[in-house]
């Protein structure tokens, strides 16, 4: 058992226990003076400084919804792009493995021929019945003597379709007139004349588009939303609004889109 020797331990004793509970009581004191001060502080926040927090969140927001969305228009731009490359290496492989292009019973989009009777490149949309055959897969659309693809080598897969279907870049359309072809189908032109070069003509789905001239035995290409022009029409200040354009193989990848 604890026990005090002597009349100064006992002093000592009482000493440090007084100071001990002045300690916390001071403690506490000072805990419930900053509680009430915090709670005091929390009552002054006035409805202009939550106008202020609001209206910074506000143009934060604004900012990062802008830098999303121009960020995902760039990725489905490389997308796109890539796709183009693949479609054109996916019928040069055509050509090598069968020594001609796949022109035999599919509709051609142009005339086989001009005015002067002159031979012209040959292309198509390409449609659900192509990329089928692109993929190896059997199909019915196509009689045995016209079947592109029978000895069904797999040269490519599209990773998307429309309703129909048919294979389409991944920008969502904005049309509300009915077109008879959608116009994010890929288009592909080959070069039936031997001479390696392609004459692009233009393209009804873009307005911007003009027949040009490539060098090369495929040439692939889409329609894509154009980019917004800050600079509005005859000096106004009102934005243009964006055309729709074409990206083809042929074109350069863009890193300022």
């Amino acid at each position: 058992m604890f026990t005090l020797g002597n009349d100064d331990m006992k002093k000592k004793f009482l000493v440090s226990s007084f100071q001990f509970l002045a300690a916390i009581g001071n403690w506490k004191l000072k805990t419930r003076n900053s509680k009430l001060e915090t709670r005091n502080f929390s009552k002054g926040f006035t409805l202009l400084e939550m106008l202020v927090v609001i209206g910074i969140l506000s143009v934060l927001l604004a900012l990062l919804y802008g830098t999303l969305e121009r960020t995902r228009k760039f990725s489905r731009y490389t997308i796109t792009y890539s796709e183009l490359k693949q479609i054109e290496a996916a019928f040069e492989q055509y050509y090598a493995y069968y020594s001609t292009w796949p022109t035999n019973g599919i509709p051609q989009l142009f005339p086989s021929e001009d005015a002067n009777g002159n031979g012209m490149d040959w292309g198509f949309i390409i449609t659900k019945d192509i990329a089928d055959a692109l993929r190896g897969v059997a199909s019915k659309a196509f009689a045995d003597e016209y079947n592109p693809n029978p000895d069904r080598i797999p040269f490519m897969e599209f990773p998307r379709i429309n309703s129909d279907g048919d294979p389409v870049n991944p920008f969502r359309t904005v049309r509300t007139d009915q077109q008879a072809n959608d116009p994010r189908c890929y288009v592909v032109l080959f070069d039936t004349s031997g001479d390696r070069q392609i004459t692009v003509p233009t393209d009804p789905l873009a307005p911007s588009s003009t027949s040009t001239t490539v060098v090369a035995n495929v040439a692939v290409w889409t329609v894509i939303p154009g980019i917004r022009s800050t600079q509005g029409d005859a000096g106004t200040q009102a934005p243009r609004l964006a055309e729709d354009m074409r990206l083809g193989s042929w074109d350069k990848f863009d890193l300022q889109r």
